[in-house]
């Protein structure tokens, strides 16, 4: 019976999220169901929510209830919402969404097939499906099993960790998603072996801390477990670049940057959230280190690993930030000069310790400095970009820039990409077609030709993160072998804070 049912996702937040969205596909998929892309009529509809602070909240009720309008008319016939959402809010979502036929938190995505077979199949709604408070090791970690991968064939993000077991007083996840659950390597390396089968060339290793992961199941050992996981991948053939997100800089050690630096596959960039630079508010925000700390790891990165690209998070208007502390965050920023830096307003959220911390930041206040430290990393993005000028950089080609009969300037044609792009939480529209839409734009890629005349080209090199950094415009000339997926290497001619503009020399 399922074979004849269809269901479709949206997905919202990070790309841990994402990971969990493909699974829940792929085990629909598995139980005989038809992925279908998101204008396709469907059985199902699956929202899979984030809901870490606030924005989340509304962005994931926002989508919820936007979709809920379309239900029964021709769209999709049920509502499931999946994640953070049901998560945090349990029961009480469903009082406030009466759309919703059913749920499963972020502890239950084994369930995404009873609870959709048990609607569909059965008529029943079990609008509470599995709302549980704890996992034991491993048993909410995604395992090696089916996915629908929603990246472009080239990528693939991998989860080797769920939750976390740092305490920042202002953060929700370790309640929404537990404390540290890692993966065993071997499960690990089982799942990039197979995604490089299928073609991914750059695999993402995601958690929320990936310096924690392993000391949950391997205990104290003489090497990190994330080193001894890396050397496993480091001998997969077919993956060529490997990058790790997110790593925490209090725990980020000689011998990690030593393989960081040695390394063939493993590429010179590392998110390393730092949050805040005042040492009153990283002790209020439960972060261990201090700013000299954090330079000082900044310091022996940029010594030891050559042309190394770093990125991070700022936190603003976290309570008892005062025009001080402040201070201190710009002159950090201008110390660390950060690639790519992210910045986000403080959010209270019940019921973390922080929520009821004195000293509240006035919004318009937060807002006036997040601006400004916004700026600032603009300019210095703009002179970490303008060092790539004149050399020759490898870039992985993601995709032919549409071009109108008038010949456009580069740097013109990013600033509209800037200015149109998609943020890095927004929805994500999963499914296209009988494979998802991974697998079906697998097929119009192999099969597509280029290459007949110029043509621009929009790709990345190792310093730049798929979604959340800049991206590399290529000019080929006639008769270049350029396509998607296919690296090569770009001479660089123009720089902006975000993006570089280059020429093809050849492929690599």
């Amino acid at each position: 019976m399922s074979e004849n049912r269809a269901v479709k996702m949206i997905s919202l937040g990070c790309s841990k999220n994402r990971v969990d969205s493909e699974v829940m596909l792929g085990l629909l998929k598995e139980a005989g169901y038809k992925v279908v892309g998101s204008s396709d009529p469907a059985d199902v509809l699956i929202i899979n929510t984030c809901a870490f602070i606030k924005d989340a909240v509304r962005e994931s009720l926002g989508t919820i209830l936007r979709e809920a309008q379309k239900k029964g008319r021709g769209g999709f016939e049920y509502l499931v919402v999946t994640g953070c959402l049901p998560q945090r809010y349990g029961k009480s979502l469903m009082d406030t969404v009466p759309a919703i036929d059913g749920i499963a938190s972020t502890f239950d995505y084994d369930t995404i097939v009873q609870v959709v077979d048990d609607i569909v199949k059965h008529g029943k709604r079990p609008r509470a499906s599995g709302i549980r408070g704890s996992l034991t090791v491993g048993s909410g970690v995604q395992q090696t099993r089916p996915r629908v991968i929603t990246t472009p064939p080239w990528t693939a993000y991998v989860k080797i960790a769920e939750g976390c077991d740092n305490r920042c007083s202002y953060c929700m996840i370790p309640r929404l998603r537990g404390p540290l659950k890692s993966r065993h390597r071997e499960d690990i390396r089982d799942e990039v072996r197979y995604l490089a089968t299928i073609g991914a060339k750059e695999i993402i290793l995601v958690a929320q801390d990936v310096t924690l992961y392993g000391r949950d199941i391997y205990g104290p050992t003489r090497e990190s477990p994330l080193i001894s996981l890396l050397q496993d991948l480091e001998e997969i053939d077919g993956v060529e670049w490997i990058r790790l997100l997110y790593v925490h800089p209090i725990r980020l050690d000689d011998s990690l940057i030593r393989v960081l630096s040695e390394s063939r596959k493993i590429v010179k960039y590392l998110d390393l959230p730092v949050q805040h630079a005042s040492d009153r508010v990283l002790r209020l925000m439960g972060r261990p280190g201090s700013a000299e700390q954090y330079l000082n790891v900044i310091r022996k990165l940029r010594n030891r690993v050559d042309d190394v690209t770093l990125r991070s998070t700022f936190m603003i208007g976290f309570p008892g930030e005062d025009q001080q502390s402040f201070a201190q965050l710009l002159r950090f920023m201008t110390h660390a000069r950060f690639d790519y830096a992210g910045f986000f307003l403080y959010s209270p959220e019940k019921p973390t310790p922080a929520f009821t911390l004195p000293g509240r930041v006035r919004d318009r206040v937060a807002r006036r400095r997040l601006k400004r430290a916004a700026t600032l990393q603009q300019l210095i993005s703009y002179s970490r970009n303008c060092r790539y000028l004149g050399t020759i950089v490898r870039v992985l080609i993601e995709g032919e820039v549409p071009q109108s009969s008038e010949p456009a300037d580069p740097l013109s044609l990013l600033q509209a990409r800037q200015v149109g792009s998609r943020s890095a939480g927004a929805p994500m529209e999963m499914g296209s077609g009988e494979n998802g839409l991974a697998r079906a734009t697998r097929k119009e890629w192999q099969g597509a030709r280029y290459g007949a005349g110029p043509a621009l080209w929009l790709g990345r090199h190792q310093g730049q993160a798929p979604e959340v950094d800049g991206a590399v415009l290529v000019r080929s000339p006639s008769g270049a072998d350029v396509r998607p997926g296919r690296f090569v290497d770009v001479k660089i001619t123009a720089a902006t804070a975000y993006d570089l503009v280059g020429d093809f020399i050849r492929c690599s």
